[in-house]
């Protein structure tokens, strides 16, 4: 088990709340679970390849559930997760990923998207095709699991001849078996 808090805190190791990582890691291992703590991120891509059908898990930290208590504070699971950029916020390149924004709360959670415990928010302006979360050509990324995740693009382009969408799959990338549980 893994901690990532933005800004990272400590020896940046991941160990324990007081020592964690600044973001999501390009390679992270499989089988691990990350816990991850509400603020502000930017642009993550994971490459990690795959190991028959082992997953890396990443779950947003929560007054319940966030692991260690080792350097725990409770502002850690409050709020989103949120990764905003001008561009791609999170691109994959790898199967066997689950993230879990750990926030579901009923029915009536789809009404109210700050309850979602990770948000992508792709603040992109032009003529490249770029979604909050993207797969481009020549990448496979089968079996994600997506759940308690808001995302959000940036509506049309300047040259209006391309969305920046909340889920971008390029021709030639490939993205089967996707769940995508409680988004919005």
């Amino acid at each position: 088990t893994h901690y990532i808090v933005s800004g990272g805190t400590g020896s940046q190791s991941g160990a324990d709340w007081s020592n964690a990582l600044t973001a999501i890691p390009t390679t992270p291992a499989r089988g691990d679970t990350f816990f991850v703590a509400s603020g502000n991120s930017g642009y993550s891509l994971i490459t990690t390849p795959a190991s028959g059908t082992s997953a890396i898990t990443f779950k947003k930290a929560t007054s319940a559930d966030h692991g260690t208590y080792t350097g725990w504070l409770s502002a850690y699971g409050t709020g989103q997760a949120v990764w905003s950029y001008p561009g791609i916020c999170w691109q994959f390149q790898c199967p066997y990923l689950v993230f879990d924004g750990n926030s579901w709360i009923g029915p009536t959670a789809n009404t109210n998207a700050a309850q979602y415990g990770f948000k992508l928010h792709t603040t992109y302006v032009g003529s490249a095709p770029y979604g909050a979360l993207s797969v481009f050509y020549g990448y496979t990324a089968n079996n994600i699991t997506l759940s308690g995740v808001e995302i959000q693009g940036n509506g049309q382009d300047s040259d209006c001849n391309h969305h920046n969408l909340g889920i971008y799959i390029s021709s030639g990338g490939t993205a089967n078996n996707w769940i995508l549980n409680h988004c919005f």
